[in-house]
């Protein structure tokens, strides 16, 4: 979540001392821990659109298992069901505008 407001921040003009892309990189290359819930993975896959880091397929194939895992849909809190959502619809958005 940090990653990605400091990605917004960068977006947006502001300044800040902080190496976003490395920071990034750090979180996404946790992708094979067994502690990141559905909403980290959610999370981690906004971050990927949101820089265009690549990772998409990698991050949506985890999805399907943790959420599994978790419960289903019932078992995840809603925010994390909203960060899936939001990193599911970024994941759209950026295929179709390389598609164009």
């Amino acid at each position: 979540m940090a990653a990605l407001g400091l990605a917004r921040t960068a977006e947006a003009g502001y300044q800040h001392d902080f190496d976003v892309p490395a920071i990034a990189r750090s979180v996404l290359d946790s992708l094979d821990e067994d502690t990141l819930t559905p909403g980290d993975l959610g999370l981690c896959l906004w971050l990927d659109q949101r820089l265009g880091t690549d990772r998409a397929d990698a991050i949506l194939s985890r999805i399907g298992p943790a959420v599994a895992a978790s419960g289903g849909l019932q078992g995840c809190e809603g925010m994390e069901i909203a960060w899936i959502a939001i990193g599911a619809a970024e994941s759209v958005a950026q295929r179709s505008r390389l598609n164009n």
